[in-house]
């Protein structure tokens, strides 16, 4: 088994959250790849945001006293690049804002008759 936990950014709720899941299933997975989750039993499918050994989580949060789930299949390899992603965090940081917020698109306004002028 794979001796790493990872973080997997799903699209719930307003700007998505990020949920541990463990590669059980040995599919080489890594930061950036886009992959297959169940989160309650609905198939989801996330971008891998974060990777860490389990014997160093295990004693930050506790992970010895639950499973994880599996990453269940490896949809695409390195979506995001390393330099891609690196990037996205310093900018990130600048602008005082999530690295998910720097991914996920801004909702444009629905424009309505009014919006638009006569010439």
């Amino acid at each position: 088994m794979n001796p790493f936990v990872f973080d997997i950014w799903l699209h719930v709720g307003r700007e998505g959250r990020c949920f541990s899941y463990q590669d059980g299933n040995n599919l080489d997975i890594d930061l950036g790849d886009v992959v297959t989750v169940r989160l309650k039993g609905q198939l989801m499918q996330g971008l891998v945001v974060k990777k860490m050994k389990k014997n160093i989580t295990s004693t930050h949060q506790a992970l010895n006293n639950f499973s994880l789930n599996n990453v269940e299949t490896l949809v695409q390899k390195a979506v995001i690049k390393k330099e891609w992603r690196e990037w996205l965090e310093e900018i990130a940081l600048d602008l005082y804002v999530s690295d998910f917020q720097m991914l996920k698109p801004t909702p444009r306004k629905r424009l309505r008759p009014s919006h638009f002028k006569r010439s």
